[in-house]
């Protein structure tokens, strides 16, 4: 029986971590470097979106592959004119390592800046992560 589990665990963590961002349902990734997107959901409305140019995708609770578990974290967030993530606070998760992992992500995350008026500026963004075992 626990051999099985850590068998599950592992091809769990090698398949199955996909996600999703709410503003495009179609995006998903497994544990891997992320590609370029915008972030349209952020307040205040600017000329030009932020947008990822390098990060990796949160990694799946291994505690949770273990226990076969789904879940979500949504969390808010500042993208600076620096293009930095900063000032987390969780909006909602099903556990909070869902939330934890995917703050760790995120804080790691290189963004364009969104841009007003030609100047940069900070803006605050919105971003949930699905973690999904198939």
């Amino acid at each position: 029986m626990h051999h099985r589990r850590n068998f599950l665990a592992l091809v769990a963590l090698s398949t199955a971590a996909c996600s999703s961002i709410a503003s495009d349902p179609d995006f998903v990734w497994a544990n891997r470097e992320m590609t370029e997107r915008t972030f349209p959901a952020c307040q205040p409305r600017t000329n030009s979106h932020p947008r990822l140019v390098t990060g990796k995708a949160p990694i799946y609770p291994i505690s949770r592959v273990m226990a076969e578990e789904d879940g979500h974290a949504i969390l808010e967030f500042d993208v600076t004119e620096r293009g930095r993530a900063e000032n987390f606070k969780m909006i909602e998760s099903s556990k909070r390592i869902f939330y934890t992992h995917t703050r760790i992500a995120v804080s790691d995350w290189i963004f364009e800046p969104a841009i007003q008026d030609d100047v940069p500026i900070t803006v605050r963004c919105k971003f949930r992560q699905d973690f999904i075992i198939k």
